[in-house]
């Protein structure tokens, strides 16, 4: 957990976020994010009330922050449901963990639903001088780890982080047979979370 934290704080968006865009609201939504899956975790595993309610008012606040961390954060946890609901064969917990981030977007809809509803009266192409090309700010996978590359917006993965990744694997290949189920099912979720990001931001 502590490596983890590190990690995550110390992960070069993290400065980016607040020192270059200046984007608080989008920063605030991702510390929101470990809280999520801890609660996502630990809901599908135990499943008491404290994890489920926890995950609904946390997955709402994400979603009222900054929508688009909302949007990623359910397709990651959904992917991660389905997954392991599939491969443990656990509907109980799968259905609760399902119902409380249903229980989430119902709370966030007080601000959803008035954004998707009266998007049209928005004259959003005024905000650009010219079509806005969305193909510009995507990055290919092997330029997020040079630093070195030039890229439309500053964002490198960073050597720390690489090198910590690289530690956890050593540490994984070298007690593999130690792991608990859970343990196993966390290093799952995590990776599928990063494959997920790698292919948004690619």
């Amino acid at each position: 957990g502590f490596v983890a934290a590190v990690a995550f704080v110390a992960a070069p968006y993290t400065r980016v976020e607040i020192l270059v865009r200046g984007d608080l609201s989008e920063f605030t939504a991702m510390m929101m994010v470990p809280f999520a899956v801890h609660r996502f975790l630990d809901g599908l595993e135990r499943g008491r009330a404290r994890d489920l309610i926890g995950l609904a008012v946390v997955f709402a606040a994400a979603v009222c922050t900054h929508p688009a961390v909302g949007l990623f954060l359910a397709m990651a946890l959904g992917a991660a449901l389905v997954t392991f609901a599939v491969v443990d064969r656990n509907w109980i917990g799968g259905m609760r963990v399902a119902a409380a981030l249903a229980v989430g977007a119902g709370l966030s809809s007080f601000y959803v639903l008035p954004v998707a509803l009266e998007v049209e009266h928005v004259a959003s192409e005024r905000a650009f001088r010219t079509m806005w090309q969305y193909w510009k700010w995507f990055v290919e996978p092997r330029d997020l780890f040079d630093p070195t590359a030039i890229l439309p917006f500053p964002i490198v993965v960073g050597n720390l982080l690489v090198t910590m990744a690289a530690l956890s694997v050593a540490g994984f290949s070298w007690t593999a047979r130690q792991w608990s189920a859970e343990q196993r099912r966390l290093l799952v979720f995590a990776l599928l979370v990063s494959a997920l990001m790698l292919f948004l931001m690619s």
